[in-house]
């Protein structure tokens, strides 16, 4: 009988031990994102014989992977905090083709940033040139049936088409059967690495990085990306990378520390981004004045208008216009 009451007594403590250990430790299926820092574009991308601004940054969240019960419970009770699940890139991509794909839409977003910014900054300074040419599409992301296909390989031409990047995808929107002739990713720089695929355009989609070659031996000033040697992705400081860089060749001063999110689009045109509302913290966290933000956001973060200037955009002319009104 005492044998039989130490077995219960023993079930009956281990039982909530048992229960403490899941809540501490087990993983859910939910991704946290934080709040992280800022970053002065200058230390992202240099500009050969030019003297950069300091006070225009992007801005970075971190994202915490399968938190457990218990940090969920914390992290409920913080208007900091977005929690989420899992999106189709997470469910689907390896470890390895996520920080490839990380890499190449940082990488991406800088060679728009600059096509932009000089583009624009010709129209004031005569000394600034540009020359590039569309390359073709790099993939972002392919449905794993497709797995002769890898993230970041590079989309030559699409059913013979290879003009503009419009016309490519337009194939993969309307056609039952590509043939594709792709560059592998870790074979980008040899001309001579292209393969022929035909495969049915089936699964759960497609999406695509428009690729462009900037001639360094014309363009001026010449740039580097520093930024690319740290693991540091993603490319929604696609639009203050662009301003930054515009103000740098146009020799604009600022005297404000300004901060700001969304990608760049080879029009001008500034993307929606992911954590606005941790983004907009982490600019506060870090003092600035400035916030600039996709305007089909602002509904997001409108209730923080009070704690720092938020500013909306549709394309970077518009934030160039504010840069001149603050400098007034």
């Amino acid at each position: 009988m005492n044998n039989s009451k130490s077995k219960t007594l023993i079930f009956t403590l281990l039982f909530p031990y048992i229960y403490l250990i899941l809540f501490l430790a087990i993983p859910t299926n939910v991704i946290a994102v934080l709040p992280h820092d800022i970053r002065a574009v200058n230390t992202a991308i240099t500009l050969e014989g030019i003297e950069q601004n300091s006070s225009i940054h992007t801005v970075s969240v971190i994202a915490m992977p399968y938190v457990t019960p218990f940090m969920l419970m914390i992290y409920n009770l913080s208007s900091r905090v977005d929690l989420r699940t899992p999106s189709i890139n997470d469910q689907d991509l390896t470890i390895f083709e996520r920080a490839r794909q990380a890499r190449l839409s940082k990488e991406s977003s800088l060679i728009s940033s600059v096509i932009v910014s000089y583009t624009l900054a010709m129209n004031s300074n005569p000394n600034v040139i540009i020359e590039y040419q569309f390359t073709g599409l790099r993939i972002n992301y392919r449905d794993p049936i497709h797995h002769q296909l890898n993230i970041a390989d590079q989309i030559l031409s699409v059913n013979g088409i290879n003009e503009s990047a419009e016309l490519m995808i337009q194939e993969f929107r309307t056609s039952e059967t590509l043939l594709l002739e792709i560059r592998p990713y870790d074979k980008i720089d040899d001309e001579n690495s292209s393969q022929t695929f035909q495969i049915e355009n089936i699964g759960k989609g497609w999406s695509f990085f428009s690729w462009y070659n900037i001639d360094q031996e014309v363009t001026y000033p010449k740039f580097s990306f520093p930024i690319l040697n740290q693991f540091i992705g993603g490319p929604s400081g696609g639009a203050m990378q662009t301003l930054s860089l515009y103000v740098d060749l146009t020799e604009i001063k600022i005297n404000q520390k300004i901060v700001g999110t969304g990608t760049i689009n080879s029009d001008g045109s500034v993307g929606r981004i992911g954590g606005l509302r941790q983004k907009v913290y982490a600019a506060l966290d870090a003092n600035a004045t400035i916030f600039f933000l996709p305007a089909s956001q602002f509904n997001e973060v409108a209730d923080l208008t009070n704690k720092i200037r938020l500013v909306p955009i549709n394309n970077i002319e518009e934030a160039i216009g504010v840069i001149h009104e603050i400098n007034q």
